[in-house]
């Protein structure tokens, strides 16, 4: 294991939901293709940002310039269309915003990291408050929050990967943290993580760190004998990545 090595809370939630594509992308350095929705997270973010910057929303126009930069950085193409509809998106996030968080972020997109079980772990926080963390997520379906039995109060559980990636962040920085899931319409969800989740999710977290530097540790060999694919059919696997694992584990 590289002495500068770390691990992003996505690639850690990877590792959780399907090791074998982990594995493709860190021992071969197999990359999936583009991905409109992270794209999408990027460019609406641009939108929030100048707001907190300047006080106003801005015009696409003026903000035409950084969002081709966020495509280009991403690897991705996105036409005017789309990019009216993430600016729309992003004014709808300002409203939610205004509405729901009263104080003004210290640090916007910053970059933390740090040991936890022995491996170091980072990644970028959206919007970090005096007291407090927010993460964006756009997305098509608000999740749900469980109203009955045992995990009344919780987040659906199909949302665990959010929930790790947050319990990192407030690992890294000391602060408790909190999601906000935002429609395209203005429909959102503002969810503080507890203790709670961090009791349901977090063991999962460790167990992955402990395996994950076990493998480091190993061949390529090795690690493809001990790590095959779960189902090389699910949305995780494109094309390219789904023939490259057909050629390693097929041998």
């Amino acid at each position: 294991m590289k002495s500068d090595f770390m691990l992003s809370p996505s690639s850690l939630n990877l590792f959780i939901e399907e090791p074998a594509l982990w594995v493709l992308k860190q021992f071969f350095d197999v990359r999936t293709e583009p991905n409109i929705f992270a794209v999408r997270g990027r460019l609406v973010e641009v939108v929030l940002n100048k707001w907190y910057e300047d006080g106003r929303i801005p015009s696409l126009k003026s903000l035409l310039p950084g969002m081709i930069d966020e495509t280009l950085f991403l690897d991705n193409h996105v036409d005017m269309n789309t990019l009216q509809g993430f600016h729309d998106w992003g004014k709808q996030c300002v409203k939610v915003f205004k509405k729901e968080v009263k104080d003004t972020p210290v640090t916007m997109q910053r970059k933390v990291e740090g040991d936890i079980c022995g491996l170091n772990l980072g990644g970028y926080i959206d919007y970090e408050y005096e007291d407090y963390i927010i993460d964006l997520k756009t997305t098509n379906k608000i999740p749900t929050v469980v109203t009955r039995g045992v995990r009344a109060g919780l987040i659906s559980k199909v949302k665990g990967a959010n929930i790790r990636q947050q319990l990192i962040y407030s690992k890294l920085t000391g602060k408790p943290v909190r999601l906000m899931y935002i429609q395209e319409d203005g429909e959102y969800l503002y969810y503080k993580v507890t203790k709670r989740d961090k009791e349901e999710h977090w063991r999962d977290v460790e167990k992955a760190v402990i395996n994950i530097k076990r493998l480091l540790k190993l061949s390529r060999k090795n690690v493809i004998r001990e790590v095959e694919p779960k189902n090389l059919n699910s949305f995780y696997w494109d094309q390219v990545t789904r023939e490259f694992a057909e050629q390693i584990w097929s041998k």
